[in-house]
């Protein structure tokens, strides 16, 4: 998936949006290529409905349980492990 955009949810942590390219689900492992740092899926939103399973070639967000804005940046891509 690469990130077309981002904002931070206080206390939560990053929400990230973009096309998936595989199936990610919540509670999955996923890793910043640029900076190899990884985090937890803490929740999906695709078409302002909270799923368990993020569907392919659709533009979903995904909640990054706590992530700091500034380790993400738009253009980035998430590998899912």
């Amino acid at each position: 998936m690469v990130i077309d955009s981002m904002f931070s949810i206080a206390g939560r942590g990053t929400v990230v949006t973009g096309v998936v390219k595989k199936i990610v689900s919540i509670g999955d492992t996923v890793t910043v290529k640029s900076t190899s740092k990884s985090y937890r899926v803490a929740g999906i939103e695709c078409f302002k409905k909270s799923v368990k399973t993020a569907p392919l070639n659709q533009s979903c967000g995904l909640l990054l349980y706590v992530a700091n804005r500034n380790d993400i940046k738009n253009g980035d891509e998430l590998i899912c492990e």
